[in-house]
């Protein structure tokens, strides 16, 4: 696989729940304890200094809300 990675977490996450009444209000519902769950791939860049650049694409959250993102990292190997 070269310079490609694959990366992977599990946690606990802590959420604060809303509900909506009939009426139209909002309301804060609670406290919710869920699986925190992320999950990545990314590709690495050797520079000729010895440092890198890392790439990353991938998701995480919760069940509830789960989201895409991506990271841009420099990484100092000195």
């Amino acid at each position: 696989m070269g310079n490609f990675y694959i990366g992977a977490a599990l946690g606990l996450g802590h959420e604060r729940g809303t509900f909506k009444q009939t009426n139209g209000i909002t309301r804060n519902g609670g406290i919710t304890n869920s699986l925190y769950k992320s999950i990545g791939a990314g590709y690495q860049l050797s520079l000729q200094n010895r440092d890198a650049i890392e790439i990353e694409a991938g998701t995480f959250g919760t069940s509830n809300s789960m989201k895409v993102g991506g990271t841009v990292r420099y990484k100092f190997r000195r």
